[in-house]
């Protein structure tokens, strides 16, 4: 094992820049001595090792200053009370990190439905929605339900009654949308209903069982032809609708030529 190693030597080992090790140096934790003769600094073996220390506290977030007050100034006793503290922020983080795997797994899946799903008809079972009009504000809807989860996406949907999806009127779907109702929705996946603090006063559950569900894409204000042919479906096969018609909204694009937005929709039936 070499006596002395250079800046260069100990960077292209720790696969760290120059600069970093020098830092170290200025920080006053490892410090080299420096060459009478050339001014080159020079690390000892001890230095060696203090360095690999010093990098592995480095991946878990210290900074530099913590480290130098564990190596400098404080005793085992705090360098252990340290670690819990570090303990307990990356904790913290690591559940951060789940609340956003989860949210954006709720993305993911609704573009790749939209993307695989789009315009295709399925009857199958609705899941179980936790459901709330949009009262005077909607930032206080979507407050609520922060206050419920935040690991899973709750929707802006387009409640449509069912009557009026039926008659002539919603035939003109652009003028008659302002007689839309509007709410928030989520998809129940971690049965938050089931709970016995689960706040019914506040909220509604609703699942409507037997459901037509699609995909459908509309041209803001210009194109509402699919939504069309899905009505003309549930008439020319003789469905009996048990429930309002909710559009939740996947994804919207404002594009500055034409609009585009995507919508998962559920049509309750016998």
């Amino acid at each position: 094992m070499k006596q002395e190693y250079l800046v260069g030597e100990l960077a292209q080992h720790f696969g760290v820049s120059r600069d970093t090790i020098r830092l170290y140096d200025k920080a006053g934790i490892v410090t080299p001595k420096k060459s009478e003769k050339n001014g080159y600094r020079h690390y000892s073996r001890e230095d060696f090792i203090c360095l690999a220390y010093v990098i592995e506290l480095r991946k878990i977030n210290l900074s530099l200053e913590e480290i130098r007050v564990m190596m400098n100034e404080s005793s085992i006793e705090h360098a252990a009370e340290v670690m819990e503290t570090q303990e307990r922020l990356i904790e913290e983080k690591i559940e951060e990190m789940k609340r956003l795997r989860s949210i954006v797994w709720d993305y993911k899946i609704c573009f790749r439905s939209a993307v695989t799903d789009l315009g295709k008809i399925e009857i199958t079972e609705s899941p179980v929605f936790i459901y709330k009009d949009v009262g005077d504000s909607l930032i206080e809807t979507t407050k609520d339900f922060s206050e419920l989860t935040d690991y899973h996406v709750p929707k802006f949907t387009f409640v449509v009654d069912k009557d009026l999806f039926l008659s002539d009127e919603f035939d003109d779907v652009n003028t008659c949308k302002k007689k839309f109702s509007y709410a928030v929705t989520l998809k129940d996946d971690e049965k938050l209903a089931e709970r016995a603090d689960f706040p019914r006063d506040r909220f509604r559950v609703v699942h409507y069982r037997k459901c037509i569900y699609t995909i459908l894409k509309f041209y803001t204000n210009v194109d509402y032809d699919s939504i069309l042919e899905l009505k003309r479906y549930v008439i020319e096969n003789g469905f009996v609708l048990t429930g309002d018609i909710l559009l939740r909204v996947i994804s919207m694009r404002n594009d500055k030529r034409q609009n585009t937005d995507y919508y998962e929709v559920w049509v309750p039936v016998k």
